[in-house]
């Protein structure tokens, strides 16, 4: 007959320890007694998987922190968006309000020209219209003016009062570009360096477990002796079918992770071709400009 008993035991994914007590009755001391066996066993993963895990998890934090970073850039860019916007909408209603008035004293002396006859009632009307159209264009320019502040206080989500001056920034400088610095290319590199870790990790679940224990037996009979033992051995796993796929779904999800990558990294170099065309386009426009007011 062979009883054991399960005293204590604590596992995790990695390491698993358990204490217990053996009761044998063929296992007989030297004074005749069957021996009570109390040991320690414990379990563990091929010493090279922790390291990976390790590698693993420093590389989840990092890649959190560039995910971060994104989203920070990001955040920045659309405050940007939302501040110029309101700038230049401020500046249209700057513009609107003074044709309104200027084309409101055009509408008044057409009027009073006409009423005296100097002018026929074709040209009065003319000026009345377009005296209408601008301040149509002015109430659109408002309206605009009022989403726009709408979209940045989204965006910065405060209540503290702010004023957006309507003098116009200096135009800002181009900054060096370095592809290889960009925060979202960076984001991928590491997630191709997790994916490669995750799967030499896999691969490492192939390797045996190492078993370890330690016992102690004695019995309560007479001249009753303890006996000391240490064990260790190795756990090979039978069936791999389920370690092969979890490999095979790992190096798919790395080759996954390569082509965004080298497909993110072209469509980045495509739109910083475009923006770099934009700009010199919208460069040459304001150039020209202020040649005319110079003029």
């Amino acid at each position: 007959m062979e009883i054991i008993f399960l005293r204590h035991g604590q596992s995790t994914e990695n390491v698993a320890v358990d204490n217990n007590l053996h009761y044998d009755e063929n296992n007989i001391a030297e004074n005749g007694e069957p021996l009570k066996v109390f040991g320690i066993s414990q379990s563990i993963h091929f010493p090279t998987i922790y390291g990976a895990q390790r590698k693993i998890e420093k590389q989840k934090t990092k890649l959190s922190l560039q995910e971060y970073i994104i989203n920070e850039g990001l955040l920045k860019k659309e405050v940007y968006q939302a501040y110029y916007n309101v700038l230049y909408r401020k500046n249209v209603v700057g513009i609107y309000k003074y044709l309104d008035s200027l084309y409101s004293q055009f509408s008044n002396a057409a009027i009073k020209r006409y009423e005296v006859g100097e002018t026929n009632l074709l040209e009065k009307l003319t000026a009345e219209t377009k005296q209408k159209e601008i301040s149509l264009l002015l109430s659109r320019s408002k309206e605009n003016l009022a989403k726009g502040y709408i979209t940045l206080h989204e965006w910065l989500q405060t209540d503290s009062t702010y004023v957006i001056s309507s003098q116009l920034t200096p135009l800002l400088k181009q900054n060096t570009w370095n592809i290889s610095e960009h925060p979202g290319l960076q984001y991928y590199e590491t997630a191709k360096e997790l994916s490669q870790t995750s799967l030499s990790l896999e691969r490492q679940y192939l390797l045996p477990d190492l078993q370890f224990s330690i016992f102690q037996g004695t019995n309560n009979g007479l001249n009753a002796q303890n006996y000391s033992g240490f064990q260790a051995g190795i756990s090979i796993p039978i069936w791999f079918g389920a370690n092969k796929s979890k490999i095979n779904a790992a190096k798919t999800q790395t080759m996954i992770i390569e082509n965004e990558y080298e497909n993110y990294k072209i469509q980045l170099d495509s739109k910083y071709q475009r923006l770099i065309s934009d700009l010199k386009k919208f460069s040459r426009l304001i150039i020209c400009l202020f040649n005319l007011e110079a003029n």
